[in-house]
């Protein structure tokens, strides 16, 4: 089997591994000689993960699952009162929010704070330092007690079913790890760009590349195989999405609603503005997939992801069109 030059791929630091107790202001109990510039929320190592995993703050009834929808942002964006307003429309009632400011300053914390909670008033929000969105997400799920969970963009709007209709995929196919739909993509003011299609998702399709696409804000994950994946890895500034999915897949199927559920905003203040960048990332998620997959002699697997790390050099390598 040809394999494609692995020098780009470094191993995990020393800090990623050590369990240090994080507090809500982001101070840290841990020596940290080892880590970057930049304190980063594992999942594990957050305090309050350990006594919430079996936390439920509401009973539900096997029919109508709580589903926690965790925000995170970093600015008072004009777009988030609208992202908002989708949510508080759903036609699933059985939901609740959970709100992390990613280093947003004051006084723009205040505003953002008080524009969250007229529109929900019983929305938990928690502070942290600017971290990124993978360490906003793995606070926001460690505070998470519904069966089901899925992070909100504070740039995206929901349609009136999208909720609802997740809930009735997963619990007719309680094989699958979650469930994500079609995406249409909107301009900064909110003009029809196009739609993302996409399909189910498995680790054969992950693994090649073969999906046509889609958002994270579009998944629906069950909370307990989201917390035994780790929750998204701060290891990436992008992409953390696609470090997310495959994970996820590597525990079961992901399911598909074809039904377009979420318009995705794209705009020059987002995190998917500089293409170049998200193929960079891309590519170095896959080849630490890859490292991962010789070192367990998994020889399909590592097969698969050369292809697809080959086919994502390919790319890079070519000239950007004038």
């Amino acid at each position: 089997m040809t394999l494609p030059d692995l020098s780009g791929v470094s191993d995990m630091p020393d800090w990623y591994f050590e369990r240090e107790m994080w507090h809500l202001d982001g101070s840290v109990d841990a020596p940290a000689a080892h880590r970057p510039a930049g304190q980063l929320h594992e999942l594990a190592d957050l305090p309050q993960y350990g006594w919430r995993q079996e936390a439920s703050r509401q009973p539900s009834h096997p029919a109508t699952p709580r589903v926690d929808v965790v925000l995170a942002t970093n600015r008072n964006l004009p777009y988030l009162a609208e992202a908002l307003q989708s949510l508080r429309e759903q036609d699933y009632q059985n939901w609740g929010l959970i709100a992390v400011l990613d280093g947003v300053p004051d006084p723009e914390a205040d505003l953002v704070k008080r524009q969250l909670r007229r529109a929900v008033p019983d929305v938990q929000v928690y502070d942290q330092p600017r971290l990124g969105v993978a360490a906003a997400r793995n606070l926001g799920l460690s505070y998470a007690a519904g069966e089901l969970v899925v992070f909100m963009d504070d740039d995206d709007i929901w349609a009136t079913p999208k909720l609802s209709r997740q809930v009735q995929l997963l619990a007719g196919q309680p094989e699958l790890v979650g469930c994500l739909h079609a995406c249409e993509l909107i301009g900064p003011s909110g003009q029809l760009l196009g739609q993302q299609i996409g399909g189910p998702l498995d680790r054969d399709v992950l693994f090649e590349v073969r999906s046509d696409g889609w958002c994270g804000g579009a998944f629906m994950v069950r909370r307990q195989i989201a917390i035994a994946c780790g929750g998204y890895s701060t290891a990436y500034t992008v992409c953390e999405d696609l470090a997310f999915v495959l994970e996820l897949v590597e525990r079961g199927p992901i399911g598909w609603d074809p039904q377009p559920l979420i318009k995705y905003r794209k705009h020059p203040a987002g995190q998917t503005a500089n293409q170049t960048r998200m193929v960079r990332t891309t590519l170095q998620i896959y080849r630490d997939r890859l490292a991962r997959a010789l070192a367990l002699q998994d020889e399909r697997g590592a097969q698969q992801l050369t292809n697809t790390v080959i086919c994502l050099q390919e790319w890079l390598a070519e000239p950007e069109p004038s």
